[in-house]
Formats: C-alpha cells, structure tokens, sequence
C-alpha cells in the first residue's frame, strides 16, 4: 500500500507541474460548439479547437518552458507581448544567452498559431446574436473604404485570393490617425508587430473544408454573418484610447 501511495503522490506532482508550469493556457470557447451554425458546423469548430488550437498551445508551452530554462526571467508569458517585441526577443535570446535558433522557431512557430486562434474565436458570434457595426469604427471604415460594403468586398477579396493558408487582418496604425488597413498573412504570420489586429479571418482549410469543401470563396462571403462586430468596436477603442489625444476623439 505504501509502494501505491507513493506512486500516486509521484504522478500527482508530475502532473500539477506538468499543468500548472503551463503559461499559456488553452482556452475555453466564448460559446457552445454548435453556437455557429449554420455558418460552421459543430465538428469542425471541435476539429479546429480541440484539434489544431490545442495542438499549437502544447507545443507553444514545451518550446516556452525549454526557453525559460536556457534564459530565466528574460521571456515575458504573454503571446502579444512576444509577438510585438519578437526582433528584439530573438536577438536578446541568440546574442546574450546563446540560445539555439531551432529551439527560437519552435516556440515563434507555434505562438501564432496560438494568438491567432484565440484572437478568432473572440472576433465570431452566434448568427442570432450578430449585430451591424456601429459608433468609431463603423465611422472609421466608411471614412476610409467609403461604404461597409467596399471594405467587406477588399477584405474578402485578399482573403479569397491568399495563396495557400493564411490568415487576413483588419488592423489599426498605432498613430494619432489609427488609419485602418487591411493586411493577409501566410501561415501563422501576425501584423502584430506593425499594428493592432482588430478583426482576422482564417483561411486554412482545416476552417473550413468540412462543410464548404474548396469553396473558400463562400466561406469567406459567409463569415461576415457572425462577426462580433462589437467586440471589434471594442479593440478599436482601445486603440483611440492608447494612441489618440481625448480632445481629438
């Protein structure tokens, strides 16, 4: 029985380690698997978020944990923060510590794949909850694209047309104007180090192949249907907030 015990408390330490060491943790939906039907279907949102995002959040947490031991305390365990800092991240991590570029890719490979998905699923909502945008940022992309429509048909035209997997952004400049722009990326490449993600959509086909086969076209025509569009409204005023003066808003 002692022999038992002790292998039970060996496991248990493995394990809370194991979990708790993780820093970046996989999330939770901000809905029900079936929530966005009929745009996507309950199994491919399971596939995608059980599936490919955890997939990209254990590998981000083994290259993570590798770092910190070859450069303690230097690694900050937020994915933006990586992210926006990532050129002087890597040259802090290859100069000063001397750390195997092999092992940098590892953990930058997987963190997009990480802060993209995460970033998506907050940017979607259920088809009966979906509303119009409205206030700043409807004001904004009129101003700028001239109607809602134009910039609907220029975001999905670069979605439609991104050559292999990708994603695509709408971005605000981090400036007093917070120009808008919209920006595609291969792989799981973000624009995070050159502004702020308001909007993505994915365009990997594992987001959409069950249900829309090679039709990415109609995938992306019906994504605008469940766009948290609010949510979006939200990012955007934190960027007036952080870079445009309150006399100017």
């Amino acid at each position: 029985m002692e022999n038992v015990c002790s292998l039970f408390f060996c496991l248990s330490t493995f394990f809370f380690w194991t979990y708790a060491s993780d820093e970046f943790p996989f999330p939770n939906l901000p809905y029900d698997y079936a929530a966005l039907e009929p745009i996507i279907d309950e199994t491919t949102m399971r596939l995608h978020h059980l599936g490919h995002h955890k997939d990209y959040t254990t590998k981000l947490n083994t290259a993570f944990q590798l770092l910190q031991k070859a450069a303690p305390e230097v690694l900050p365990a937020n994915a933006y923060e990586l992210l926006l800092h990532q050129k002087h991240v890597i040259s802090n991590l290859m100069q000063n510590y001397k750390v195997e570029r092999d092992l940098i890719v590892a953990m930058y490979s997987s963190i997009g794949g990480y802060y993209n998905h995460n970033f998506f699923w907050e940017g979607l909502t259920p088809p009966s909850e979906f509303r119009q945008p409205e206030g700043r940022l409807y004001a904004a992309i009129v101003e700028q694209y001239i109607s809602l429509e134009a910039f609907q048909a220029a975001f999905s035209t670069q979605a439609v047309e991104l050559v292999g997997s990708g994603w695509v952004f709408l971005t605000a400049k981090r400036s007093a104007a917070a120009g808008l722009d919209v920006a595609a990326m291969s792989g799981q490449s973000t624009p995070v180090m050159n502004a702020e993600p308001l909007l993505s959509l994915d365009v990997w086909e594992h987001a959409y192949y069950l249900k829309y086969q090679h039709k990415r076209k109609e995938w992306v025509a019906n994504f605008w249907k469940i766009v948290n569009w609010p949510k979006v409204e939200e990012r955007f005023s934190a960027v007036l907030k952080k870079y445009v003066k309150p006399d100017e808003l």
